[in-house]
């Protein structure tokens, strides 16, 4: 899942599955920054994923971006296009003030966006927005990533204020 770009990643969380009530449990675990390996951990969360599965250091392909990392860039005003492509309805539940193209819009949209803009698409968890990244970078899209957990991930881990759905 990591190496593919896909999903949601379990870093920083621990899975526990009962088998006799076939049920899943997903817990926060806290960071240790007295361990030695977190320097490690750090830069294993910013590799940058290819399309193709390839794992690409150091090269604009396709990366992941944390709702921390993305926190991050908004306090410091960074030039950035937040792309929501949920529907509408999801929208008015809950939004980071991105711009709305439902994912089933973008492919007729898609000349509304800024090629020379970084751009940050997020969904409710990650399976749309990474529909739409290998969307726009089919249409030469370079400087594209999509929010890890999408708007959930948001919420879990930057506001909690925020209305869940």
């Amino acid at each position: 899942m990591v190496i593919i770009g896909i999903g949601e990643s379990l870093i920083g969380k621990l899975l526990l599955f009962d088998a006799l009530k076939i049920s899943f449990q997903e817990l926060k675990i806290a960071v240790n920054t007295e361990c030695g390996l977190g320097e490690y951990q750090q830069e294993f969360n910013r590799l940058q994923y290819h399309d193709s599965g390839g794992c690409m250091l150091g090269q604009k392909i396709s990366a992941e971006i944390s709702a921390i990392e993305l926190d991050d860039l908004m306090q410091d005003g960074a030039d950035i296009l937040l792309l929501d492509v949920r529907e509408p309805s999801e929208y008015e539940i809950c939004n980071l003030r991105g711009k709305l193209i439902p994912l089933k819009e973008l492919q007729d949209r898609i000349a509304e966006l800024d090629k020379h803009k970084h751009i940050v698409v997020h969904c409710k968890h990650g399976g749309r927005s990474q529909q739409a990244v290998k969307l726009l970078k089919t249409h030469g899209f370079d400087n594209v990533s999509n929010l890890t957990g999408g708007i959930m991930a948001w919420i879990d881990e930057i506001d909690p204020t925020m209305l869940r759905y």
